[in-house]
């Protein structure tokens, strides 16, 4: 019976005509044959002499689907060796037409290996950042549950404690919500140095949900939570092995924890840093259900689906906070929530787009070698006509010479497969040694590797390689009229024109050039960019660390100032250092934003007051970096909490808001939060001008910040966590230990981290930029490689089948030059009409790379006029050699010939 089910499977793989007329004939032959084997190790060899039959006559069958269906024995029982035979035949003639025309034939392989090489190695990158999921049981069943307003545009809002609380209670879709807050936390241990280590505070079921425990102690507990508790940890493996050296006692050791007694009570599973590449966990506080709306920390939440769909799950939330709109209109009016995918929401919403973007266009790649290989297969197809002609007149059938020819194409396929994993493998390398450059690491998660699911793409891209190359030139192929090239003797053995299909081929080959060489060049326009901005400061000799100052330790802002005051003081009674500088947002490398209202202009709604750009200073800050204001004065030491609140603005603000105008004397006021989802009343008081600044570009991240900045003193502002800056004679790198020395001078518990020059921090910040711009430059040279050797290939054959044609003009008295234009006005129209094509597709991919393009418009002219040069020139030199040849046919031994 499972012989006979097994069977009756194999059968699937036939197309339905042929199962029902010959199904059951087979499955009785297959009974009897099954029969004679009774033994154990006769079956065995009854199986493997029963699917290398199936091997070789589905192809066949589904060539004759395709085609025609002439009549042929189809038991894979019974014409089995003959069809075996014919298969390895096949097989062999196929390697050695490859190995007879060795140069197109590695030309071919060349190109589908690079196609599919870069293809495999970018869905590499996609199915390792996106669609594998966290590293944990049933990976697509966590989701991200994030507020939006939908009036304020796409951007996510963070999740209000009372809002999560509402959701959990009420919602029935997912097994459970679990919430978490990133932080960064100073742990001190006995035997080591302060340490700065990420971390998060997350709700006592978040493991639980994602169903992964520790490997050794135990979980958060709901009594962990309770405000009073005392404090405890987990701790990440790797974190565990370096800094404990995996000693089985750390359990019940007692740490310092941002100057707390914590207690680690358990040691995650080896790889595991939720939520992103955490390696210390703590209990989130329970917050009383009495908490008022609003208040409490702003959470990140995530859910596991219980046996529903995700839009399921989000209509039952959104069904949620349609209720708590009505209920709590002040600060839930117009409030929803979105459901997807926990990590596409975690890598941000936008970089999905971008990364299918870059996938769909290194995929054109792969359809341009495709096309080169079917012209190659066309030409070979030409030159072997009278041969399949023979053939066909012996009694060949139809689907016997397709099938010869698609074994051809195969073999091309499988030999540029095999490049290609090598092309895979390097670029995967490659990309993997530019995300161990990122400072603050990449989500653990990413996994980027040949694993089983992208070696079954390698062999989908194989075998769709394989068809998209070889079956429209088989097909055409077997449709020779056999009578008129056996009469035909005048065109020897090449008999088959290629004409306009060849010719599109080259046609689309172009279009998609084009396309991928826009791509590349606005991609390397936002890198030069970039790379060119004059930031009007000095990065290379000053020093830059982060410093987090705990709040159990540091309570209060005036504890806070007094630490900094110190601290400065100190680094700047060196005798190498020129200047020190404390602030929360170093320039050109990260700010915080708020909502502002300027003084005298109106706003009809809360969504009307602009976005900015604001960075909290101390009064050396321009000093540090040896920058000048345009206008006013830099911050005093009399700019303290006690006096007036004062700002500073840059020119774009200026420019944007004040009309170019003087801004000394204005008066701005900021939203209390940097958060999108602020009440109007939650305002500061006003802040006056004192002083213009150039634009330092806060944030390369210009696409998704506005360059309009403000800085207000450090001084009124209650801040934790900040950069310093030491600007220093010498090496500033090597001041670092100094520096650290000093710190802990201050307080033993305190570590610094992110150490760097401050160039180094700028151009840290560009590496993502980097990335893209060599995957794309590496794309559309492909591309340009593959659309100019295809540009030859048409037109050189084009030239040899011409040879009478060309011969017969240079008899009649055409000039050389009158030759050189005939054989380039073709390769002109294609030319031309694929960048016209192209020109279409280049705007939709550009419009998929908006969200990393810097300075650069997604239809720049420059870069389409520079890209449709490149390619021009590129075709006309690829077309020199073909017209060449073309002038230097002898008349005599060309009409001869024929």
């Amino acid at each position: 019976m499972v012989g006979r089910t097994s069977f009756r499977l194999l059968l699937l793989l036939y197309p339905p005509w042929f199962r029902e007329r010959f199904g059951e004939e087979i499955i009785a032959e297959f009974e009897a044959s099954r029969a004679k084997s009774p033994t154990e190790a006769g079956a065995v060899a009854f199986w493997i002499h029963i699917v290398r039959d199936f091997i070789t006559t589905v192809p066949r069958a589904w060539s004759h689907t395709l085609l025609s269906r002439p009549s042929f024995h189809p038991s894979p029982l019974a014409g089995s060796r003959h069809m075996t035979d014919n298969f390895f035949a096949d097989i062999r003639l196929a390697f050695r037409g490859l190995i007879r025309r060795p140069g197109a034939a590695l030309i071919a392989i060349v190109a589908l290996g690079l196609g599919i090489g870069l293809t495999t190695g970018m869905f590499s990158i996609v199915n390792g950042v996106i669609l594998k999921g966290l590293p944990v049981e049933d990976p697509q069943d966590i989701m991200a549950v994030s507020r939006v307003n939908p009036s304020q545009g796409p951007n996510r809002l963070a999740m209000r404690t009372s809002d999560f609380l509402d959701l959990g209670e009420r919602q029935t879709a997912f097994e459970g919500l679990g919430a978490y807050d990133v932080a960064s936390f100073n742990l001190a241990a006995s035997g080591g140095p302060p340490e700065f280590i990420s971390g998060a505070y997350i709700t006592p079921n978040t493991f639980r949900l994602l169903r992964t425990a520790p490997v050794v102690g135990r979980d958060l507990t709901d009594a962990d939570a309770v405000p009073g508790a005392p404090n405890v940890a987990l701790i990440g493996h790797d974190f565990w092995q370096a800094r404990f050296d995996g000693a089985t006692d750390v359990i019940g050791r007692t740490v310092r924890v941002d100057g707390q007694p914590t207690e680690i009570v358990g040691i995650m599973p080896e790889g595991f840093e939720f939520p992103i590449n955490q390696r210390l966990w703590r209990p989130l506080p329970a917050g009383p259900r009495s908490i008022d709306r609003g208040a409490g920390p702003r959470l990140s939440a995530f859910g596991r689906l219980d046996r529903t769909s995700v839009e399921g799950a989000e209509n039952d939330l959104r069904r949620i906070m349609a209720q708590l709109s009505l209920e709590y209109p002040e600060t839930n009016e117009g409030i929803t929530v979105i459901v997807a995918p926990y990590v596409q929401e975690v890598i941000g919403y936008q970089m999905p787009g971008v990364l299918f973007t870059m996938l769909a266009a290194v995929s054109l790649v792969l359809l341009i070698a495709c096309a080169n290989v079917a012209n190659l297969l066309l030409a070979r197809a030409s030159l072997r006509s009278k041969e399949v002609a023979l053939k066909t007149a012996l009694g060949a059938s139809r689907s016997r010479v397709v099938f010869q020819l698609l074994v051809d194409s195969s073999a091309i396929a499988l030999l540029g497969a095999g490049l290609g994993i090598g092309v895979a493998e390097i670029a995967i390398r490659a990309f993997n040694g530019s995300l161990a450059s990122f400072p603050q690491g990449v989500p653990y998660w990413f996994a980027i590797e040949l694993d089983t699911a992208v070696l079954l793409f390698v062999l989908l891209l194989t075998v769709g390689a394989s068809l998209l190359s070889g079956v429209i030139p088989a097909v055409r192929a077997s449709r020779t009229d056999v009578n008129e090239i056996l009469k035909d003797t005048a065109r020897g053995s090449a008999s088959l024109s290629i004409g306009r299909f060849s010719r599109g081929l080259v046609i689309v080959q172009v279009a998609l050039s084009f396309a991928l060489l826009v791509s590349a060049g606005l991609m390397v326009k936002s890198v030069t960019n970039l790379a060119n901005v004059a930031y009007p400061f000095e990065g290379e000799n000053v020093l830059t660390a982060s410093l987090i100052l705990p709040e159990a330790t540091y309570p209060g802002s005036g504890e806070r100032l007094r630490f900094f005051e110190e601290l400065q003081a100190r680094l700047s009674s060196e005798p190498d250092v020129i200047s020190t500088s404390i602030t929360t947002d170093l320039p050109a490398v990260g700010s915080g934003s708020g909502r502002l209202e300027v003084e005298g202009e109106t706003y009809s709604g809360e969504n009307d007051y602009p976005r900015v750009r604001v960075g909290s200073i101390d009064p050396t800050y321009f000093e540090t970096v040896s920058a000048e204001l345009l206008e006013g004065r830099a911050f005093q030491s009399s700019d303290d909490a006690g006096s007036s609140l004062v700002a500073i603005v840059n020119q774009r603000f200026t420019d944007q808001f004040l009309k170019g105008e003087s801004p000394l004397g204005r008066r701005v006021r900021l939203r209390r939060t940097s958060r999108a989802d602020a009440p109007p009343q939650d305002v500061l008081d006003w802040y006056t001008i004192v002083g213009l600044a150039p634009d330092f570009y806060l944030d390369v991240d210009a696409f998704v910040l506005p360059p309009e900045a403000i800085y207000i003193p450090l001084s009124q502002r209650n801040a934790s966590t900040v950069s310093v800056m030491v600007h220093t004679r010498g090496d500033p790198l090597g001041f670092t230990s100094r520096t650290r020395d000093i710190v802990a001078e201050l307080d033993q518990d305190l570590p610094i981290s992110q150490v760097a020059t401050l160039t180094q921090a700028i151009r840290s910040e560009m590496l993502l930029f980097n990335i893209f711009g060599v995957m794309f430059t590496v794309f559309g040279g492909a591309a340009l490689l593959l659309a100019s050797v295809g540009l030859y290939g048409v037109v050189s054959f084009s030239v040899n089948q011409r040879r009478r044609d060309l011969g017969l003009r240079i008899a009649l008295g055409a000039s050389s030059g009158r030759i050189v234009r005939l054989v380039l006005g073709q390769a002109g129209f294609q030319l031309a009409t694929g960048i016209g094509v192209g020109l279409g597709l280049s705007v939709l991919l550009g419009q998929g790379l908006a969200f990393v393009l810097f300075g650069v418009e997604a239809a720049d002219p420059m870069v389409l006029l520079t890209v449709a040069a490149v390619l021009s020139l590129t075709a006309v030199l690829a077309c020199l050699v073909p017209a060449g040849r073309a002038v230097g046919v002898d008349p005599i031994v060309a009409l001869q010939s024929e």
